[in-house]
Formats: C-alpha cells, sequence, structure tokens
C-alpha cells in the first residue's frame, strides 16, 4: 500500500535537470531548422527577384537593339581613357562621356582608344577580378531615358535654353545614336518661341518597366563631374546638391544591375595586313564576371563557361545582376566583407569572390 507522503514527494519532484536540457536541446534543433527554412526561402525569393530583374532588363536592351540597329551605348563611368562622345555641362566640367562606337567598326582609328577599352587587357588577365568593362548608369540613361545631364550649348545652338542631353525631363528620350548622343529637335532645344523647322529624331517612351518590386529607379548621391575619377566601389560619396544627379537601375536588394559591353578578336597579320578577328577561343574577349574557361577555373557554372556556352561565344553585351548575397564577386574587400556578412582577407579573399559571383544573374546577348 502506497503512503500519502511518498505521492506528495513523488508530486513535488518536477522536471530533472537531464529532462530539461533535452528540452533545451530539442528547442534548440527546431528553431534552428526554422531558421535555415527561413533564410532558404529568402534566399529563393531574391533569387527569383533578381532573374526577373535581369530578364525585364535584357527584354529592354533587345527592344532598343532592335529599334535602333545597335545595343546600347555605354556610359563611361570609371575607366581610364578619353572617349571620343564627351558632354560638357554649362560649367565646362564633363558630365557625361560614351565610349565611341561609330561606324567603321575596330579598324577606324578615331575608334582604337575606346575599343581598348573594351576589350580584356593585361592587367585584367593577371586580376580577372578587376574587370571594370561595364557601366551602372548605361542602362537608365538608354533604357529609362533618364538622364537630366544638362549640356552647355554649342556654338551653332547658342541659343539654346538648358534642356536635358536625351531632350526629355525625367523617363523618356529622343532617338540615339550610335557615339551615345541624341538626336534632339532644334525647337525642343530653343524653346517653343524658336521659328525654325523641327529637325531631330522621334521621341521614345522607356524601354523597361520599373514599376515592379525586382526593378526600380535610384538617384545617386555623386557629383557626376567627380565620376571618371571615382573608384566604383569606395561607395558614395558626398553629393553636391546644386548639380546633376545621375540614376541607376537597382535590383531588390537595391544594387545597382550592371550592363557589360566588350570587342572579341585579336590581331593577326597576313600578307602585310593586319585584321582583328576571332579565330580561336583564346580570342574572344568576354569579361570576366560573364564569364571564363572552365578548365582554368574549376566550378565556374556551365552557362558562364566559354567552352561549353555557344551564346558566351557570340555574345558582345550581357546584364548582370548580383544574386541574393548581393555581392558581385570583384568589390574592394570592405564593400564585399559588408555585403557577404564576414570579414574578408588576403587569406580567404579568392575563394570568398569565387563563391560571391556563383549566384550572380547572367544574360547575354549580341
Amino acid at each position: 500500500m502506497v503512503r500519502t507522503a511518498d505521492i506528495s514527494r513523488e508530486a513535488r519532484r518536477g522536471f530533472t535537470l537531464v529532462e530539461i536540457l533535452f528540452s533545451v536541446l530539442l528547442l534548440g534543433i527546431l528553431m534552428g531548422l526554422l531558421f535555415v527554412a527561413f533564410g532558404s526561402t529568402r534566399k529563393y525569393a531574391s533569387a527569383v527577384a533578381a532573374r526577373d530583374a535581369v530578364s525585364v532588363v535584357k527584354m529592354g536592351v533587345s527592344r532598343f537593339t532592335d529599334e535602333f540597329g545597335f545595343p546600347p551605348p555605354m556610359i563611361k563611368d570609371w575607366v581610364q581613357g578619353q572617349p571620343k562622345t564627351v558632354i560638357v555641362g554649362p560649367d565646362g566640367t564633363v558630365r557625361f562621356a560614351v565610349f565611341n562606337f561609330a561606324s567603321g567598326g575596330v579598324n577606324e582609328t578615331s575608334n582604337a582608344a575606346d575599343l581598348l577599352l573594351l576589350r580584356a587587357s593585361a592587367a585584367t588577365a593577371a586580376n580577372p577580378f578587376n574587370d571594370r568593362r561595364y557601366s551602372d548608369r548605361t542602362l537608365a540613361v538608354y533604357l529609362a531615358g533618364f538622364c537630366d545631364v544638362i549640356a552647355a550649348p554649342s556654338a551653332s545652338d547658342a541659343r539654346a535654353r538648358e534642356v536635358p542631353i536625351d531632350g526629355v525631363r525625367g523617363p523618356g528620350f529622343y532617338k540615339p545614336r550610335r557615339d551615345g548622343t541624341f538626336e534632339v529637335p532644334m525647337d525642343v532645344k530653343l524653346g517653343s518661341a524658336a521659328t525654325t523647322s523641327r529637325s531631330g529624331g522621334a521621341k521614345f517612351e522607356p524601354l523597361i518597366d520599373v514599376s515592379k518590386k525586382s526593378l526600380k529607379l535610384y538617384s545617386v548621391g555623386r557629383d557626376p563631374s567627380q565620376l571618371p575619377a571615382n573608384d566604383p566601389n569606395d561607395g558614395d560619396s558626398a553629393a553636391d546638391p546644386t548639380r546633376e544627379r545621375f540614376v541607376e537601375v537597382r535590383d531588390a536588394r537595391n544594387v545597382a544591375i550592371r550592363y557589360y559591353r566588350w570587342v572579341n578578336g585579336a590581331e593577326y597579320t597576313t600578307g602585310g595586313r593586319t585584321t582583328w578577328e576571332v579565330r580561336t577561343i583564346d580570342d574572344l574577349r568576354v569579361p570576366a564576371l560573364v564569364g571564363r574557361k572552365g578548365t582554368a577555373f574549376p566550378g565556374t557554372p556551365a552557362d558562364r563557361d566559354i567552352e561549353l556556352s555557344p551564346a558566351l561565344r557570340e555574345a558582345t553585351w550581357a546584364i548582370v545582376a548580383a544574386g541574393p548575397d548581393g555581392a558581385f564577386g570583384d568589390e574592394n574587400l570592405n564593400r564585399l566583407s559588408a555585403r557577404l556578412g564576414f570579414l574578408v582577407t588576403a587569406d580567404n579573399e579568392r575563394k570568398a569572390r569565387l563563391d560571391a559571383e556563383r549566384d550572380n544573374v547572367v544574360e547575354v546577348g549580341k
């Protein structure tokens, strides 16, 4: 027969230390699983948004190419060298500079300096993570028509009032030329009181839809006159509010989507005649972040391996988004560390860069 005192002691005993520790461990495991599941879902959502953004931009570039017969010109963001097309503001500072893609191609001597900047250099070959053949601003200017930069009137347009170089305040633009300028009608330049006849290109609406969550226009707080000297990875410097602002097309993670352009080929001399052409796979000049030789970089995704992807071998431009981690892989160490969430040092730099670029979203065209 069980005594009353024994029953009371049994009721007061409660949980043992082992039972409590086991319960805490079980809760920890469940929370860990939930955290991993939440992180995977968020990463998947970011990847989908990045792919959607790049798809919209690629469609805009294709529409531009179909409409005008050439891909969007590439703005000179920070690459060394002097492009042929330069837009100077009323105060004499460079506001807008574009690589020259005028007719004549790679053999036009006036184009040589620009085209050299669009080919892989020896420095790029030595350090594939230092390839800057891209622009953050081209897409906003030539697809959204958002370029409110004012150009200084030329001698022939001395009466011109201050109008944006694309002829339209805010979104929209007049017909662009290969050299990056726009065919703005004279009556638009001179104002409604002008008596001259209309001469210039047609007006176009934006070619991309920035109303989606995965794509947006972002006003960059930097002084455009200082852009050529800026390091693209050093962050946004303070802006002079009296100057115009450049606009970027950014993804859901607020990272600018990049537009790459390049020129394939190598110099060959036959019978005293020098040509620039592609004869072997090593003559391709695809930017490193867009495509590489898989044999040289084991682990390269198949769609970014120039030895496996026919589309890459024929491409001359690309749209690239940073993917879920928000890092392209070629940022400076401080920016890369901030975006990846851990300290990137010289010891783990190469692995961190390769891991960062692995989730990038890349679409190419020609």
